[in-house]
């Protein structure tokens, strides 16, 4: 890691502030206190199931921010572009269907004419 620390409060609150989230209504989300939240934000590092709570809590993925600060080169046993490779692949079958279907149609509208 570089001289840079990663700290997980201030991504935390960075984000909470960025969209004016109202911290008691997140905490009642969550079913935990005021408190507990406001010291998570005061806290350098956080237990993941605590981060893994909030990233649900809040439709956001806290774990790829800290992901996207390691440099590049870093390796992962994720291939992020599965999910872009399998959309793909699934549009270009559609597309076909929808030619085929376009042909069927031109061809009833020709018999009729």
């Amino acid at each position: 890691m570089t001289n840079q620390q990663l700290n997980v409060g201030a991504i935390l609150t960075n984000y909470i502030e960025a969209k004016r989230i109202r911290r008691a209504a997140l905490a009642r989300k969550m079913g935990i206190l005021l408190q507990s939240l406001l010291s998570y934000q005061k806290k350098a590092s956080l237990q993941t199931d605590k981060l893994w709570e909030l990233s649900h809590a809040l439709e956001h993925n806290f774990f790829a921010d800290i992901a996207n600060q390691l440099p590049t080169k870093y390796t992962t046993t994720i291939n992020a572009q599965a999910e872009s490779q399998q959309k793909i692949a699934d549009l270009e079958l559609e597309i076909e269907k929808l030619k085929i279907e376009k042909e069927v149609l031109m061809d009833i509208v020709k018999a009729k004419l």
